[in-house]
């Protein structure tokens, strides 16, 4: 009977834990598994991403946002959206299939935050693991922010 006890305590433990991850889950939207495609113009309108970007990944056939890209860009935004002219960094770590979305997952943010202001100097900086990666991303930021008016510069 006491070993019975034991394992209906552990049960009620386990259970215990499972409810403390999806605290965190409501904390940081980026860990959360049930994200779904969101519409692309409305939804990126809502985030301030510049009409003239939305209108160039919609010529390239893109009408939603990858689940990474609707979970990651809300949160990346939340401090840059808010009236302080402080704009607190985020860290992110996205681990996720090649083709899941995740250059657009930053490339987005980037531009929204930047856009508004058009000043020539360094003003983000993405730092990559490989010269194959770095042209590619490079080419993603250009796309974009060329329409933002942004300019992009790439040193390897």
């Amino acid at each position: 009977d006491d070993e019975d006890q034991d394992d209906e305590d552990q049960d009620d433990e386990d259970q215990d834990d499972g409810q403390d991850n999806n605290d965190e889950e409501e904390k940081n939207p980026a860990n959360a598994a049930t994200v779904t495609h969101l519409p692309l113009r409305e939804t990126c309108a809502s985030w301030n991403i510049p009409s003239s970007v939305i209108s160039l990944l919609e010529s390239d056939g893109i009408s939603t946002l990858f689940p990474v890209q609707s979970a990651v860009i809300p949160y990346l935004l939340r401090s840059s959206l808010s009236n302080t002219k402080a704009r607190a960094a985020r860290d992110v770590v996205v681990s996720s299939p090649t083709g899941s979305g995740k250059t657009l997952a930053f490339v987005l943010p980037v531009i929204a935050a930047l856009a508004p202001r058009r000043i020539r100097r360094l003003r983000a900086l993405a730092v990559l693991p490989s010269r194959e990666l770095a042209l590619q991303v490079a080419e993603v930021f250009r796309r974009c922010a060329r329409p933002a008016g942004l300019a992009v510069g790439l040193a390897v």
